[in-house]
């Protein structure tokens, strides 16, 4: 069965690297063990259709439609920005109603899955994302859902673009992709490191492969230079993208680049460094 899962990252605290998850043979303090323990359901008890989106929830959704009508609305920007057509196929949201819950849901169902806020999960049968209600849960499921409305759609999405995309949706509309930290965390590198862009060894990367925050502030780079840098790279990326739906052996975009442009990694750089963000670096 093909299952692709995806998780939005906990250690965002001085840039730090490699989180670990909880082994499932431990319990973590104050829990149980697992034959007293309780079984968790996915919610259920409040249901809004949405679009695209089936939102199950723990809690009313009605106090919270500003925070979906803004995913509902992502769709467009998500699907606009890569000139794809919408799907119908669902993508299912299941908010539990706090951390300790959707954990425990986690442990029991999922055990082998990493420690982590937020997941999106793509089956031969269903798109799904899980999360809990938090102060970070939009930026959570703006990260995941974007993960869903790209996925709904193109059929073989390499790990560096559909991370980078979920990165660059997951900051608020206002902000027009411009993903801060992502950006002082590589200019930062640039100026203190010498550290160049490649985007070679960026599409590297397998799909079963876990991403550290350094190639997800790169991924996040890449895709906001493409569609906001010179206006033949955003038509490469849709043209990859497109052809991305037509066969899994769709060529290099870094090759792509290479042919359009000379030395597309220094330009990326210099883009970078030209941000608003790095002037105070």
């Amino acid at each position: 069965m093909k299952r692709f899962i995806y998780w939005t990252a906990l250690c965002f605290s001085t840039f730090c690297v490699g989180c670990n998850s909880v082994p499932s043979r431990f319990a973590l303090p104050g829990s149980v063990a697992a034959a007293d323990r309780q079984t968790v359901l996915t919610p259920s008890q409040f249901v809004s259709v949405r679009d695209q989106l089936i939102i199950n929830s723990d809690v009313p959704l009605f106090e919270r439609s500003p925070l979906l009508d803004e995913i509902v609305a992502q769709r467009h920007l998500v699907l606009n920005s890569l000139n794809l057509a919408p799907s119908k196929k669902p993508i299912a949201i299941y908010l539990f109603d706090g951390e300790a819950r959707f954990k425990e849901f986690v442990r029991q169902r999922h055990p082998e899955y990493p420690d982590r806020r937020a997941f999106f999960v793509d089956t031969e049968s269903e798109l799904a994302v899980y999360t809990y209600w938090s102060d970070r849960v939009a930026e959570d499921l703006r990260h995941e859902v974007t993960h869903g409305y790209v996925h709904s759609v193109v059929k073989n999405v390499p790990a560096w673009l559909d991370e980078g995309l979920a990165e660059y949706f997951e900051v608020p509309p206002t902000q027009r992709g411009l993903n801060e930290p992502h950006a002082r965390l590589l200019v930062g590198r640039m100026r203190q490191e010498g550290w160049r862009p490649n985007l070679a060894k960026l599409e590297s990367i397998g799909q079963e492969q876990e991403m550290t925050l350094k190639e997800y502030a790169e991924a996040w780079g890449w895709v906001y230079y493409l569609l906001n840098g010179r206006p033949e790279n955003r038509k490469l990326l849709v043209e990859y993208v497109a052809e991305l739906n037509r066969t899994p052996h769709a060529a290099s975009l870094a090759d792509r680049l290479r042919e359009s442009s000379v030395n597309p990694d220094a330009l990326f750089a210099m883009f970078l460094g030209q941000l608003p963000v790095a002037a105070g670096l």
